[in-house]
């Protein structure tokens, strides 16, 4: 009866009370926590999954680049050699680097594709060939990488769609992870060329993500397998993974993207893709299974009721002896939690108890540090936008402010960045004796690390300039020339860069005082020419500045350049570009080209130079539509001022020792 009496007492009903309330709050807090702790781990699961799948093909682009470059650099040691020295030059290629398997030369004449030279690599006794012969191997990747090239005129009708770079997974035809890419190389003489490189898979196959949960896949526009981190995708491709992201991947403005998807099965799949830079039609795909996000949450939510009720069979226990001790480790996990609730994840939480509220203090502690994580890469993010859009702001600074016009000249400029930073740059400066400096160049592929080259292209010719004009006053006389610019350029993005990373560059400098254009170029797209003659406008001809040609910047210590001069007169026009206002395509895969930039410009041959630019922009980018830009584009359009007194006549353009060749257009 006594302990009935206890039991029935108005302390026992206010313990009880007091017990449910503080079951009810832990179960509330516990549930709304798993319940966030769930949507963050889902958002942080989709984040890790894009961030993979950006990183894969980041590396995935690098790792081909580097291949293309290499075999860039082969292909540009063979020229002028003859049949047995481009033998032995492919041999000691394939001998530098145990990844490289293969290369094959062939060119195509009338009716079919015929082979050239080939070199199979003398590291034959290594393990990958599987068992495999590889004299056999050797033969038949000769077959097999002929039969990739275009074998006929027909195929090549519509020339804006042919890829200047092909890549197959050989592994499916020979069972060995092998991998081909194909590009075409034109030689000095004009004879066209296609190289095709095999290599082995194994690198860029070990770039991929891959786990006992995750799975990654390399794959071109029509959904074929080019590379996977495992090998029964290499053989056979992953359909599940293709069939859920490939048509959400086609049809997305945006270069990465995530979405979730079942199976025949049941389960559950989280998926990203992330495009490919430099190439319109590749994506890497990573697939994760869903349930170890499902089951994390599931055991939180178990946890946390496993917890609650302990917690109550507790309280009812120690009640009897020391209800006050376990009130305030109540109270003090409460103030805690709502310290984190208010955003102070940096609280400490005690967990010294080695019961249940212990147990429970741990986890909110660890739940804590995982929710500051989240939003220091959040913070991260942010910031690394912030210093994006800063570099930004600083290369525009680099372009000249508005239209440009002197007393000679006249000039326009439009451009558009691929990326937050870009790759395009021109120019405008005064230099010695009332001549002014004209350039455009365009670095190897966009965003960062071509907008440092455009950066070190910028200081250097902002310096040559003034140093040029400055240097006059003393007694000493140096003229620069676009050579020499050129030869200096050279030299310090060699220095600067490692060969690595390069540009295009073309330099011309007018003289008002002779009439005359020196220009030399370092492989960037020839400008265009517009005479200002009654017979030139009537046969609406538009040659092309294509006397002068060096090999790009950076790339080699030492290149030659060489200037040529041309007499211009008033009302002439010349129109500076990069391969980007040509080369970028349409929703179509068609690239506006270079016979459309000429059909604008006949229709412009009295506008001026404003007018002009903003024509050639409207048109191309009605023809790119809202697809994202493969290059970064850039125009200048200048012009001879009709009130400048020309001197006398010297060269004519179109007679002998004219730095003209006039196009069929």
């Amino acid at each position: 009866m006594q302990n009935l009496r206890l039991v029935s007492s108005l302390g026992a009903k206010l313990f009880f009370l007091t017990a449910g309330l503080v079951l009810v709050t832990v179960a509330v807090n516990s549930w709304q926590s798993a319940r966030l702790f769930k949507k963050d781990l889902e958002r942080f699961s989709e984040d890790e999954t894009i961030i993979q799948a950006r990183q894969a093909a980041q590396i995935s682009a690098a790792l081909v680049d580097n291949w293309a470059l290499q075999m860039g650099l082969v292909m540009h040691q063979l020229g002028g050699l003859n049949d047995a020295a481009r033998n032995l030059q492919l041999a000691q290629f394939l001998a530098a680097s145990p990844e490289l398997v293969a290369i094959h030369l062939s060119k195509r004449d009338n009716t079919k594709q015929i082979s050239m030279n080939y070199a199979f690599t003398k590291q034959t006794r290594s393990a990958r060939f599987d068992g495999q012969n590889p004299a056999t191997l050797a033969v038949d990747l000769r077959a097999k990488t002929l039969a990739l090239m275009p074998k006929t005129k027909s195929e090549e009708k519509d020339k804006d769609k042919v890829k200047p770079m092909i890549l197959r997974n050989l592994t499916p035809v020979t069972k060995l992870p092998l991998l081909a890419l194909a590009m075409p190389f034109t030689y000095a003489g004009g004879e066209e060329v296609w190289a095709t490189l095999v290599v082995w898979q194994n690198r860029l196959s070990s770039l991929l993500p891959t786990s006992k949960l995750i799975s990654t896949v390399f794959i071109d526009g029509q959904g074929k397998v080019l590379s996977a981190s495992e090998r029964s995708s290499l053989l056979g491709g992953d359909p599940l993974t293709i069939s859920n992201l490939l048509p959400l991947a086609r049809q997305s403005e945006a270069s990465s993207g995530f979405t979730t998807f079942s199976d025949d099965k049941g389960g559950n799949w989280l998926g990203a893709f992330a495009k490919v830079q430099g190439s319109s039609q590749a994506w890497v795909m990573v697939r994760r299974d869903a349930r170890a996000v499902e089951e994390a949450a599931q055991a939180l939510i178990k946890r946390t009721v496993v917890w609650a009720w302990v917690f109550m069979l507790v309280a009812v226990m120690v009640s009897v002896i020391g209800a006050s001790g376990l009130t305030r480790n109540i109270r003090d996990l409460t103030a805690v939690t709502k310290q984190i609730a208010g955003g102070d994840f940096d609280t400490k939480v005690s967990a010294s108890s080695r019961d249940e509220v212990g147990v429970l203090a741990r986890s909110i502690g660890e739940m804590a540090q995982k929710i500051k994580s989240l939003l220091v890469s959040q913070v991260a993010q942010a910031r690394l936008e912030q210093e994006i859009a800063t570099a930004k702001i600083v290369q525009e600074s680099f372009f000249p402010k508005g239209a440009a016009t002197s007393q000679a000249l006249q000039l326009a400029w439009k451009s558009r960045s691929a990326s937050e930073c870009g790759g395009d740059w021109w120019g405008h400066f005064p230099l010695d004796d009332g001549r002014e400096l004209i350039c455009i160049a365009d670095a190897t592929g966009h965003g960062a690390p071509a907008a440092l080259v455009t950066a070190i292209a910028y200081a250097t010719t902002t310096f040559v300039a003034e140093f040029n004009r400055r240097y006059q006053q003393g007694t000493t006389r140096i003229r620069v020339s676009p050579s020499s610019l050129l030869d200096d350029l050279n030299r310090i993005l060699n220095q600067a860069l490692g060969g690595q990373l390069g540009m295009t560059f073309f330099a011309a400098s007018f003289d008002p005082s002779a009439g005359e254009l020196t220009y030399a170029n370092a492989g960037h797209n020839f400008p265009l020419y517009m005479a200002n003659t009654a017979a030139a406008q009537a046969e609406q001809k538009i040659a092309s500045l294509n006397k002068a040609m060096g090999s790009p910047l950076g790339f080699e210590p030492v290149s030659v350049y060489k200037d040529k001069t041309m007499q211009l007169h008033a009302g002439d026009k010349i129109i500076f570009y990069t391969d980007g206002l040509i080369e970028c395509t349409s929703a179509e895969q068609k690239q506006w080209g270079k016979l459309s930039l000429t059909k604008v410009l006949k229709t412009q041959l009295h506008a001026n130079v404003q007018d002009m630019a903003s024509a050639v922009f409207d048109k191309a980018f009605e023809h790119f539509g809202t697809v994202p830009l493969g290059d970064d584009v850039t125009l200048v359009v200048a012009e001879i001022n009709s009130a400048w007194r020309e001197p006398t006549p010297g060269l004519v353009p179109g007679s002998s020792g004219s730095a003209l060749d006039v196009d069929a257009t």
